[in-house]
């Protein structure tokens, strides 16, 4: 179970991804001033808002630069933010616009730079003296919408609070790592001895004794040279900040004017963006994370060089980069994403790597490797199933569920992924093993290749409109699927959740407006209406490596309905822990408003045994009340509530004790509850249904080859790439083990199979969302009629 505790942000430019370079004096080069209006340019030309930059509040875009920077709005004061609007706000577009100049973004960023050094020498030497812990004030750490404050006076008392919560929230910490020891010990002691032939422990370990429990002065002062580390490498990490990231930080603010989605690229991101709609990279397999200033191999991919080498393991730590025998660069305390940068390369190149072992800490003790670069592919992240024998009534149905995280595509280059090939793979085994159903699980699936969703149609309904598409003129295009012959024509659910984005909520938004597929889950989806396209600055340019990400166009539902801020509304809801989280697009900044076109003819055309599986009025109201009455009625629901309800409390909380012992009581009644609810679904999850996994053979094959690798030593081999990760949160959330959400699902497709799938007056008339297409435009109008066009190739997202 994840401890809650309130996040700790000091900036954008502390925590965001950095590029790497040395530290030159701040200023433009040549291809940066190309790139900067490069961006300017697609922005105003390309954009669906076709507005010229100078049309927005440039004090607003000034401002919330500042607050990319300074994202507690604790660094700089309102004296500063005021005068940097008043001195740049006339200039700052031209400046960009006709000169590519970043001189404003420097001249404030130079400020908050020398902000945070004069911030963390004060933080030091208070760190040094004697902090009030007892006091029975509290602190709002989320400042993103607070006022800068505005006197240095009132600043240094907000920071006294930042410093005594961020203390107390280590102590907390600390003392919870301790409570969840001393459970484990307890569980262990209780566990059944080990069989006389088991591997004996560790002597060294048995005959070490347990270190005497810290006193409060001890913890106190543990707790503080956290926070100080903390803040000492912060300043080490903007001390290397370059024009590069000044660049990022300030171009996406830019972007992010016209609306949440359109975006500046620096060349390392267009390789991050490719690597995640590909789903594959050139390196060698190794996934990396920065710790202490060393980059740690945290985990190998599966099938990749370094997996197969057996020559680099987890908590190997990487201290330099060769790309010969004899020239290596030093990556001690170096950005990861200089690490990385120099670790990909061409494909079936070398690199050379200096590593220190897992356990070692002495240089000395250091190895050189060396491996070859190959192509990576990232099977983890692609699609998968299971057949589940779910209870229905007096008999057992198989039914098969696959889970999609992502909308993958081609891009044009043969040997890479399809969202639509894996998934037809996959029904195509889950048929020819006999499933009665099929449940698509988009719960986490943020969208992808908008192309890859509108072919998915196709395994499920006949050549149809699936999408209607409105560029910046008012043009309307339809645009179908050219499957001649669906591959799955029995029962389909999908199963989305808020975070069910984009690619998704077109795929979910045309089957349920053609009645073909059962929507369930959250009451509505997150909302992104908006079609984005990449413009690679050096089609034109080869000296410029960067991008920017435009929103060219909006798109509808085939009943004309937008997506936009709105969602696509479940036919059946569920209880759920992210329902009521502001992540919705219209929750974002900048946000495009709703509106709609006209609808399309919404009747599907041909026969086949699909009809047989259309979702009506009727059908929907006897799995909705039969649904209701198990949500009222079992006790899992019942401990959901509990869970969602716990977990909603903590999001309305915003204001923290600073008294350690109030913020400690607080936490054990959390570990209390979280102890309790794991628990109790670790026993229900005693329940769950039989499952058997179904694989893809790209997986399979993978999965081979590190079976293979396991057993064997070999050569430096074949390579997979290297990806940045940032450390994630390795806690587990309770409900995991649980799926509450996925099993009603079952039992809801156990019911539609039971029920049957058409009411007795075989009509297939049903509200959907809810929202009634208005009259649409002239140019809506008048382009309805157009030709349907196949899908374009051009990766649009």
């Amino acid at each position: 179970m994840n401890r809650k505790f309130a996040p700790i942000i000091l900036g954008a430019v502390l925590l965001a991804t950095p590029l790497w370079a040395t530290l030159p004096p701040l200023a433009d080069s040549s291809e940066m001033s190309k790139e900067t209006r490069s961006t300017v340019f697609y922005m105003e030309l390309e954009h669906y808002l076709s507005k010229p930059l100078a049309e927005f509040d440039q004090r607003e875009l000034l401002k919330t630069y500042m607050s990319n920077l300074d994202m507690k709005h604790l660094f700089l004061l309102q004296g500063d933010v005021s005068a940097f609007q008043d001195q740049y706000a006339d200039v700052v577009v031209k400046d960009v616009r006709e000169l590519g100049s970043l001189d404003p973004a420097y001249a404030i960023f130079k400020k908050f730079d020398q902000s945070v050094h004069d911030r963390v020498t004060w933080i030091n030497k208070y760190l040094d003296g004697d902090l009030n812990l007892e006091a029975k004030d509290s602190f709002r750490p989320d400042r993103t919408d607070a006022a800068w404050p505005a006197s240095p006076d009132e600043a240094d008392k907000l920071w006294e609070q930042q410093i005594r919560f961020e203390v107390i929230n280590e102590m907390v910490s600390a003392e919870t790592r301790d409570i969840e020891a001393a459970e484990k010990k307890t569980a262990d002691a209780a566990a059944p001895a080990k069989p006389a032939d088991a591997k004996p422990a560790d002597k060294t370990a048995e005959a070490a004794k347990p270190k005497a429990p810290l006193t409060q002065a001890e913890k106190i002062a543990a707790a503080k040279d956290i926070v100080r580390k903390r803040y000492n490498s912060s300043v080490k990490t903007l001390d290397e900040t370059d024009s590069v990231e000044v660049q990022d930080v300030f171009l996406n603010t830019l972007a992010g004017q016209y609306d949440p989605h359109s975006n500046f690229f620096t060349d390392n991101g267009v390789e991050e963006f490719d690597i995640t709609m590909r789903n594959s990279l050139i390196g060698i397999g190794c996934i990396l994370q920065d710790k202490d200033g060393y980059c740690v191999v945290s985990d190998l991919v599966p099938g990749g060089p370094a997996q197969k080498s057996d020559l680099v393991h987890p908590g190997d730590k990487i201290i330099a980069v060769g790309q010969t025998e004899t020239d290596f660069t030093d990556v001690v305390g170096a950005k990861l994403r200089k690490t990385v940068s120099l670790i990909r390369g061409a494909e079936g190149s070398l690199v050379h790597l200096k590593i220190i072992p897992a356990g070692m800490t002495s240089e000395g003790d250091a190895k050189v490797i060396t491996l070859k670069r190959e192509q990576i592919k990232l099977t983890s992240t692609l699609a998968k199933a299971q057949i589940i024998d779910v209870p229905a009534g007096d008999q057992t149905l198989p039914i098969g569920v696959i889970n999609l995280p992502a909308f993958y595509g081609k891009g044009g280059d043969g040997d890479k992924f399809s969202t639509t090939d894996d998934v037809r793979e996959l029904l195509l085994k889950l048929k020819a093993a006999g499933v009665k159903g099929v449940v698509l699980d988009l719960r986490n699936n943020g969208g992808g290749f908008l192309n890859e969703a509108i072919d998915m149609t196709g395994l499920f309904i006949p050549p149809s409109p699936v999408l209607q598409v409105r560029n910046a003129l008012g043009f309307i295009k339809q645009m179908k699927n050219d499957s001649s012959t669906p591959v799955w024509d029995g029962p389909l659910m999908l199963l989305v959740s808020k975070q069910s984005a984009s690619a998704t909520e077109i795929l979910t938004g045309a089957l349920q407006d053609y009645h073909r597929a059962l929507v369930v889950g959250d009451h509505t989806t997150h909302g992104k209406g908006t079609v984005q396209q990449m413009y690679y600055f050096n089609t034109f340019d080869p000296t410029e490596k960067g991008a920017a990400k435009v929103t060219i166009e909006k798109w509808y539902r085939p009943d004309g309905n937008s997506i936009q801020s709105r969602g696509v509304t479940a036919d059946i809801a569920l209880p759920s822990v992210i329902d009521f989280l502001p992540i919705g697009e219209g929750d974002l900044k900048n946000a495009l408003p709703w509106d709609s076109v006209k609808s399309v003819p919404l009747e599907l055309k041909g026969d086949g045994p699909w009809r047989a599986s259309l979702v009506t009025d009727t059908l929907v109201n006897k799995l909705r009340q039969e649904s209701d009455a198990r949500q009222n009625s079992l006790p899992e629901f019942s401990l959901f509530k509990q869970l969602v309800d716990w977990k909603k409390a903590h999001q309305d909380e915003k204001d923290f004790s600073l008294n350690f012992d109030e913020r400690m009581k607080e936490q054990r009644t959390d570990i209390s509850f979280s102890d309790d609810l794991k628990k109790r679904l670790t026993e229900m999850a005693k329940g769950n249904y039989k499952a058997t996994d179904i694989l893809l053979d790209a997986a399979k094959d993978q999965a081979a080859e590190t079976k293979t690798a396991s057993t064997k030593a070999s050569a430096p081999a074949s390579s997979d790439t290297t990806t940045a990760a940032d450390d994630p949160d390795a806690a587990a959330d309770p409900a995991i083990d649980f799926d509450i959400q996925l099993r009603e699902g079952l039992r809801i497709m156990g019911d539609w199979l039971r029920i049957g799938g058409q009411d007795k007056a075989g009509t297939v008339a049903r509200t959907t969302t809810g929202n009634t297409p208005s009259s649409a435009s002239s140019s809506a109008t008048s382009s309805s009629a157009t030709p349907l066009p196949s899908v374009p190739a051009d990766p649009i997202r």
